[in-house]
């Protein structure tokens, strides 16, 4: 009742399905290596003094992300062979023993490549692994985002940020700002960083003060979030106050738009006044020592500038104001 089929049907659907489901044969990615290292063979033999400077520099950038993209290889084969019983034959405990014992890498990057290889072949960060295979990200930038994955405490916000942000931000920006970008995400991530991060910034918070021998006096140091702010902000307006008055004195002078050298102070020597003036109780203070105003003067202008100020004589200040 029931057509079984041939035997050699049968056969064929067998063999069918494990041409389906079996993979490439191993020999298949290993010929390939040596197809690679015939090419690099050839390409150390490249006389690179005679190639001209623009294809020189396309060369540079192309051969970049090549080494991205075998590293990408490497790792992968890494984790295959970690996942597999190869190495009982070897007598390595782990692939990181076999890159020391037998590759001869270094103790310190055969456990970061093998870490490596092992968070990239677990699935839990499929958009980097997938820039770091195109060579558009290296080594250094997929350990980053690996590493940063690994954090419980940011890895649920790592999971909906890896392919949104955190990954094109390496494609596009050069390492060191996207090293801080990522520190930055782990802080605002992280909802249990806000009292180690005030305990860390209470021990580093310090301010010193130290003459030389010459007369000159150093200072240098560390403030805490809100008060360095305070202090920033306060900075760069008594700054660009002494940028003002300079400017407008030298307009005066010269008839015109004066150039930055010509004012009366260079930018190092305006920073300095402004933080001298710090010592100073008051705006009268900051006239004398800074602006160079008399003292009597200054404490008359000072004194003017606080009762125009409090709003109890407003006719008298819009007519000044209005210079009648």
């Amino acid at each position: 009742m029931f057509d079984h089929g041939t035997d050699m049907d049968e056969e064929a659907s067998t063999a069918g399905l494990a041409e389906a489901v079996e993979p490439l044969p191993v020999t298949s990615g290993v010929g390939e290596l040596v197809d690679l290292g015939d090419v690099l063979t050839m390409l150390g033999k490249v006389d690179w003094a005679a190639i001209p400077g623009e294809q020189l520099v396309e060369a540079l950038a192309d051969s970049t992300v090549l080494r991205n993209r075998l590293d990408a290889v490497d790792l992968a084969i890494n984790d295959r062979v970690a996942r597999s019983m190869v190495l009982a034959s070897t007598g390595d405990r782990n692939v990181a023993g076999f890159l020391r014992n037998v590759c001869h890498v270094p103790k310190v990057e055969a456990s970061r490549r093998a870490k490596l290889a092992r968070r990239l072949g677990s699935g839990c960060v499929e958009a980097t692994a997938a820039s770091f295979r195109a060579g558009r990200i290296g080594f250094a930038a997929a350990k980053l985002l690996a590493d940063l994955s690994d954090k419980a405490e940011v890895g649920w916000a790592f999971a909906t940020n890896e392919a949104a942000l955190l990954v094109p931000t390496a494609e596009g920006e050069d390492y060191a700002f996207f090293e801080k970008a990522c520190r930055r995400f782990y802080e605002a991530a992280d909802t249990t960083q806000g009292d180690l991060t005030d305990r860390r910034h209470d021990a580093k918070q310090k301010v010193r003060v130290s003459p030389s021998f010459d007369g000159m006096t150093r200072v240098d140091g560390w403030l805490p979030t809100v008060e360095g702010e305070t202090v920033s902000n306060e900075f760069e307006r008594l700054r660009r106050f002494l940028v003002d008055e300079e400017t407008t004195a030298a307009r005066l002078k010269l008839g015109r738009d004066p150039l930055p050298s010509e004012l009366a102070r260079t930018a190092d020597q305006r920073s300095v006044a402004v933080l001298a003036s710090t010592g100073d109780r008051n705006v009268a203070g900051f006239l004398r020592n800074v602006c160079h105003v008399p003292k009597v003067e200054a404490s008359r202008r000072a004194k003017l500038a606080r009762r125009l100020g409090s709003g109890c004589v407003e006719a008298t200040a819009a007519s000044f104001r209005a210079g009648r």
